[in-house]
């Protein structure tokens, strides 16, 4: 069954990796806008140096393009649009906005030609791409200019229509989607499986989304709760004159991991996204170890000086892999539920103290190579800045 999981979550991870896009890109209509407008500008007189060109925030004329900020999605749809042509260095975004801002400048496409001149000569560029976005019943018109700070004149303006309720879902993930970071908190359930343990569990996770919408995350969970039994009962039996029998039983106090993942990601719904995870880690445990003499036979056996208990520590490497299921409920908060595999192993050190070493030849036999496979369910929610 375990084997069956596993090569389920295998299979999907290199079914979204390999044969799915890595991300979905702009709509066609704005990448043919785009075209469009890069080749009106290659009709002009061509320059001996690379120009520098800003993207202002297109105006917003119609009361969903306004709640959807529409304006804001295209113009950054447009930056990535040209960010792919050589002839024009985009300015970031960024810096832009800040410079505009400290100047209480219009961040939009309602422009003056003073203001043109003036917003180009501070931020150091040539040109500005201008626009709006224009609603109607079932669609919305994207009208764009290039204007020459210089002379406040349009070098090209071109416009294409599409298609309203898919222009929306591009802006809300844009929106939900442009922040980078975060942490999120979560609790869920581990257990080991076969060794019989299982465990409430607490952690936080960091993370960072990268470029082609994948994420990188560090991870750290510990379990909360009561001991449980992790290695079960082990009897062996004991030649010391008269013979007697020991027993010891291993049980977890606490269970400690910090993992690394990357997670591959994939679309859902604008708002939703699922994530294949994978990745390593370093799992702790600690342990006590608890000894008693028993009876063997009819005979009482003439007593063993053998702790109540000890205590032992464990840590080793091990990977992971799984499923993250998230859904956005503001751009700063989500929700989302995780299942995921772990595989470790470490030698198993069972110590009845100092003073019983003549024990440890039996002992010694049962501190063997563990191999451990769990999993952990839970659910969580991030907060992204």
């Amino acid at each position: 069954m375990e084997k069956g999981k596993l090569f389920f979550i295998f299979y999907l991870f290199i079914a979204m990796t390999v044969v799915l896009p890595v991300h979905a890109g702009i709509s066609s209509d704005i990448k043919l806008l785009g075209e469009r407008l890069i080749e009106g500008y290659r009709a002009k007189p061509p320059s001996l140096k690379v120009k520098k060109i800003s993207v202002l925030n297109f105006d917003e004329l119609g009361a969903e393009a306004k709640k959807n900020q529409i304006g804001q999605a295209v113009s950054a749809f447009l930056i990535q649009e040209f960010s792919g042509y050589p002839e024009l260095k985009v300015v970031e975004r960024e810096k832009l906005h800040l410079i505009l801002k400290e100047l209480e400048l219009n961040f939009s496409g309602a422009i003056s030609p003073d203001e043109i001149k003036r917003t180009g000569l501070i931020l150091g560029v040539d040109y500005l791409l201008l626009g709006s976005v224009i609603e109607s019943e079932n669609q919305f018109l994207i009208q764009a200019r290039i204007v020459d700070v210089e002379t406040a004149e349009v070098v090209t303006a071109q416009s294409v229509t599409t298609d309203k309720k898919g222009l929306i879902e591009k802006s809300v993930e844009f929106r939900y989607l442009q922040r980078l970071s975060g942490i999120s908190v979560m609790a869920g359930r581990t257990s080991f499986g076969k060794l019989s343990f299982a465990e409430n569990g607490i952690g936080t996770e960091l993370y960072y989304i990268l470029p082609n919408r994948n994420v990188l995350s560090f991870e750290i969970f510990k379990t909360i709760g009561d001991n449980a039994n992790i290695f079960g009962r082990e009897q062996w039996d004991i030649q010391a004159g008269i013979p007697y029998t020991v027993e010891a039983k291993e049980t977890v106090s606490s269970f400690f991991c910090v993992l690394s993942k990357y997670k591959v990601a994939r679309r859902l719904s604008e708002k939703s996204r699922i994530y294949l995870t994978g990745g390593f880690g370093l799992y702790a445990l600690n342990t006590e170890q608890y000894f008693s003499k028993l009876p063997f036979g009819s005979v009482a056996g003439p007593g063993v000086n053998l702790p109540e208990r000890t205590s032992q520590k464990y840590a080793a490497l091990g990977i992971n892999v799984g499923v993250d299921v998230q859904r956005y409920i503001t751009p700063f908060l989500r929700v989302g539920v995780v299942y995921s595999f772990y595989y470790f192993s470490f030698n198993r050190n069972l110590n009845p103290g100092d003073q019983n070493q003549d024990l440890m030849p039996q002992i010694r036999n049962l501190n063997k190579r563990i191999y451990v496979k769990g999993k952990n369910i839970g659910a969580r929610i991030t907060f992204s800045f």
